[in-house]
Order: structure tokens, then sequence, then C-alpha cells
């Protein structure tokens, strides 16, 4: 089982904004698990369908919720995850990767 808390936690960590430079707080946690869920749901509107569980409800975010995503496709989201945040850390995505 792979939770929201450990993709988001893992998107950090890819951008290098990890518990050893900055920990993120509980509300930039959640905030961060909404963009997870839209991310995933806009995902499925252009037919990729992956197994995400999405949040009971848009204020009743549970950072420890099963996420449904297997390990094959966890890369996927904590890379694009990290890409969408880099703007907020005043970072860049590497246009390379």
């Amino acid at each position: 089982m792979i939770t929201k808390n450990e993709l988001v936690i893992d998107a950090y960590e890819e951008m290098r904004v990890s518990r050893l430079t900055v920990k993120p707080q509980p509300n930039e946690l959640i905030s961060t698990i909404k963009k997870m869920d839209n991310m995933v749901l806009s995902w499925q509107n252009k037919g990729i369908c992956l197994a995400c569980v999405r949040s009971a409800g848009y204020n009743d975010i549970d950072t420890n919720q099963d996420s449904g995503i297997n390990d094959v496709n966890a890369f996927a989201i904590v890379y694009n995850l990290a890409k969408t945040l880099c703007p907020m850390y005043g970072k860049q995505a590497d246009r390379g990767a």
C-alpha cells in the first residue's frame, strides 16, 4: 500500500525539497494531495486511467489514505507532481528529464 502522503513526500524529495532542507507543513501536504488528485483526474479525462483512490471530499483529506497506486505507476505521479510543484518553491523543472 502506497499512501498519498508517501507519494507527496517522494515528490518533494524529487524536487530536492525534503525534510533535510524544508519540512512541508501539514497544510502544504493537504494542498499537494488536492493538486495530485486533480492532476490524476485530468489524466483520466485524457484517457489515462490509473487506479488512484480519490479523496473523500475536498475539505476532508486523509494524508494516510491508500492511494490505490501500484509501484509501476507511482513514479509517473511523483515525477509529474514534482514538476507541478516546482514554481511554488521558485524552482524550475529539468527539461531534459
